[in-house]
């Protein structure tokens, strides 16, 4: 085999590829919100953060595993490759804090219109630094949810 799982147990996040001397990270089931019920029940909470470009919809969950959601519009940003991007910078984000926040449902919604300015090449630092900025008052506060 190829791969080398780095963490104890099987349902790890972290897999070292051998072949490619890579280390690859999945953005598991457990740490994703996929029930309509859930993403309902975060919709019709008022938004806990938000800033500029992003508002977090914020509950506690009855898991210890803190779970991610995320809305990004195709009214708000057309192309997919944008899109995906955002979502990426996103999870990549989640990843890095999850370990300091536990048991609550993060749904990360994209308020900011891409499409507005007309851009050709967007710069995604300003996505990475706005949700950083977001998960770091999520972890100072997560009391409170």
């Amino acid at each position: 085999m190829n791969n080398i799982n780095i963490a104890a147990n099987k349902d790890s996040c972290v897999n070292f590829d051998v072949a490619k001397n890579k280390i690859r990270f999945k953005f598991s089931k457990k740490k994703r919100i996929n029930s309509s019920d859930i993403f309902l029940a975060l919709l019709k909470q008022r938004p806990s953060l938000k800033n500029e470009i992003f508002s977090l919809h914020i509950i506690k969950n009855k898991n210890i595993n803190t779970r991610l959601g995320l809305i990004i519009s195709k009214k708000l940003c057309k192309k997919a490759n944008n899109r995906n991007k955002i979502k990426r910078i996103i999870r990549e984000a989640f990843r890095l804090n999850t370990s300091s926040i536990n048991g609550l449902d993060i749904l990360c919604r994209l308020k900011y219109n891409t499409n507005k300015n007309n851009l050709k090449n967007v710069d995604f630092k300003i996505y990475a630094d706005s949700i950083d900025e977001l998960f770091k008052t999520v972890i100072k506060h997560q009391n409170k949810y």
